[in-house]
């Protein structure tokens, strides 16, 4: 459940945001993908502004950098995450996890704020969290100027509060050391990123010294030194460790304090004693390896004049190290200022020289142009050249192949004439011998058909208008009507009758006449229609002179011309 964080702009603006160049807060959403955020806006102002830049009706999750100004005047960096009511759970839990992953990369916040409308991103809800958490980030590091108050008067035993289990517990004595800033240096390698948010760190707790509460200034001195004569000398209540002198502009704050638990002021007890070398290494007295060290002196308060020295000489150092630092700073910006004066000079330099490249290849392209459309023109007017001799030669050869189309065409025609002439000579022929054959076969069979018997049998295939599939059958011709039997030897009861009494049929077609294309690829075929809105019958026999004798029959019988 990560999330993309690679949009170049988020870093910039959060360096922008930190450095103070005119940006104090930023946006960020889901644009493309639910797992990858990138910049939604930015802009300058305090938490108001930023809370006008997220839409009226959101339905997405938001997450923000502002730098924003509490009661006091400090400044706080605050991580915003806006997830509202209409979120779904699941998308709730993801923007849990990527709200600490934002966290990590905008290391400088010191204040995360959560809200679930608009109205709970102001200024008196992030004031009320500073104060509710009074130890926010300054315990790190102790603040100069508590050395600069007064120091409370002096309190009796009786005025100790009580710990769990009802013992008493002594004040906790703390000796301070002055602090040192750190001084301002040239921007630091990316190596240095640790060092440079630790010194952020630092300057945000020099803003916020005065909002927080001082820690507890010694006291009690008089019960101290009640205490310290009843103390056994084999224990010590406290050591503190001096700073070295030697560790830089760096402040070292060291103390140790033991919890006094007593049953009653007259008779208290301590914990064990621990020493403190001058190398910072706590030893107690009572091991045996480090029983040959020097007694420890006499713990000693220091009076309101030599805390008031040690506040003065804090206060100096601190000055002059600020005024080093500004000093480094102007040097440094002084450096940038030259640097950047330097590289735009460069740049201009660059940017002439580009120039007059980009004439001189301006001009080197023009006569570049110039010679190739030159060039283009002669070799346009040498292909409409060929193109025209080549169109005139195409036209002469369509011309001879009009012609002798043409000549071609007429002779097809011709012999197309004399083929037809041919054939109508051909067909009338075979025609009229088909009449005589007709005619013989009409006249062989005339006597039989007085006498009332069949004239002819035989096989023959038909397709009645019924039936959509040829049957091959055995018929039997008589005077008036053509009989279809199964086979030879079934001839009790007829499967289809063909009468011709009363002129029922209306004319025998062969293939090539009416509408009978079907019957054009079956050799001896014939069909006969007939007036009675019965359909056609489609017939064919086994040989040319089947087909004949039964045509002429079926004619004779039905009194159709031949």
């Amino acid at each position: 459940m990560s999330v993309d964080l690679t949009d170049p702009q988020i870093t910039l603006s959060y360096e922008e945001v930190l450095r103070d160049d005119g940006l104090d807060w930023f946006l960020l959403s889901y644009l493309e993908s639910r797992d990858k955020l990138s910049l939604f806006r930015r802009g300058a102002g305090r938490i108001q502004d930023f809370r006008e830049s997220i839409p009226v009706e959101p339905e997405d999750v938001y997450f923000g950098f502002c730098r924003e100004f509490v009661e006091s005047g400090a400044q706080v960096y605050v991580l915003i995450t806006y997830v509202p009511d209409s979120v779904s759970g699941v998308r709730r839990a993801r923007a849990l996890v990527h709200s600490r992953v934002v966290g990590s990369l905008l290391k400088a916040h010191t204040v995360t704020l959560s809200a679930k409308s608009l109205e709970e991103l102001n200024t008196e809800r992030l004031n009320d969290m500073i104060n509710l958490s009074g130890s926010l980030i300054p315990r790190l590091i102790p603040n100069n100027r508590a050395l600069q108050r007064s120091t409370s008067e002096p309190t009796g035993p009786h005025h100790h509060p009580k710990v769990a289990g009802g013992s008493k517990r002594a004040p906790r004595l703390r000796e301070y050391a002055s602090e040192h800033q750190r001084p301002t240096s040239p921007p630091s390698s990316p190596g240095d990123t640790n060092m440079m948010t630790h010194a952020r760190t630092s300057h945000l707790l020099h803003n916020l010294g005065d909002a927080l509460p001082p820690p507890t200034p010694p006291k009690d001195s008089k019960f101290l030194s009640s205490l310290s004569t009843s103390i056994p000398s084999k224990h010590l209540f406290y050591r503190s460790h001096a700073r070295n002198e030697s560790g830089g502009s760096r402040s070292n704050l060291a103390y140790l304090s033991d919890r006094i638990e007593e049953k009653d002021y007259g008779h208290s007890q301590l914990s064990p004693v621990s020493l403190v070398s001058s190398d910072g290494v706590v030893r107690r007295r009572s091991d045996p390896k480090h029983a040959n060290l020097p007694p420890t002196p006499p713990v000693r308060m220091l009076t309101p004049e030599e805390k008031a020295h040690l506040r003065m000489e804090a206060q100096k150092r601190r000055e002059e190290e600020e005024r080093r630092s500004l000093e480094e700073e102007e040097a440094w910006q002084a450096r940038i200022k030259r640097e950047k004066a330097k590289i735009i000079r460069q740049a201009e330099a660059e940017e002439s020289r580009r120039l007059l490249r980009i004439a001189e290849e301006k001009r080197l392209a023009a006569a570049e142009k110039a010679r190739r459309e030159a060039e283009a023109q002669e070799e346009e007017e040498r292909r409409l050249n060929e193109m025209e001799r080549r169109k005139q030669a195409a036209k002469e050869r369509q011309l001879e192949n009009s012609r002798r189309i043409e000549e071609e065409l007429r002779q097809a025609a011709r012999r197309a004439d004399e083929l037809a002439k041919k054939q109508d000579e051909e067909r009338r022929r075979s025609e009229e011998n088909r009449r005589i054959k007709l005619k013989d076969i009409q006249e062989k069979f005339k006597e039989k058909s007085v006498t009332g018997s069949v004239l002819i049998s035989g096989n023959v295939t038909i397709q009645t208008s019924m039936s959509v599939s040829w049957k091959r059958r055995f018929f039997e011709f008589s005077g008036d009507a053509l009989l279809f039997y199964r086979d030879a030897h079934d001839r009790t009861q007829p499967m289809d009758t063909m009468s011709f009494g009363g002129g029922r049929v209306a004319s025998i077609k062969e293939p090539a006449e009416g509408c009978y294309e079907e019957l054009e690829a079956i050799p001896h075929s014939f069909a006969v229609e007939f007036n009675d809105g019965d359909g056609p019958w489609c017939l064919f026999t086994d040989s040319s002179d089947d087909k004949d004798v039964l045509v002429s029959l079926i004619s004779e019988a039905a009194g159709l011309p031949l």
